[in-house]
């Protein structure tokens, strides 16, 4: 089984229960290195999702 996380609310506001907006560089290092120290390597984006994948470039280290 893969697990990939959304990428979405990276960039943009986005989600109906979504009441802090877009996350913080700090909290995107922090969820990118949690995710990474528990196996998940997929990360679903797409250019349509604001710069979340610039974000995503910027806070990686090429482990996605």
């Amino acid at each position: 089984m893969k697990i990939a996380l959304g990428t979405a609310q990276w960039g943009l506001n986005y989600g109906i229960s979504n009441k802090k907006g877009i996350p913080s560089e700090n909290e995107l290092n922090r969820i990118l290195s949690f995710a990474n120290k528990n196996g998940i390597n997929l990360l679903d984006t797409a250019s349509a999702y604001g710069n979340s994948e610039a974000r995503i470039g910027n806070c990686s280290k090429n482990k996605f």
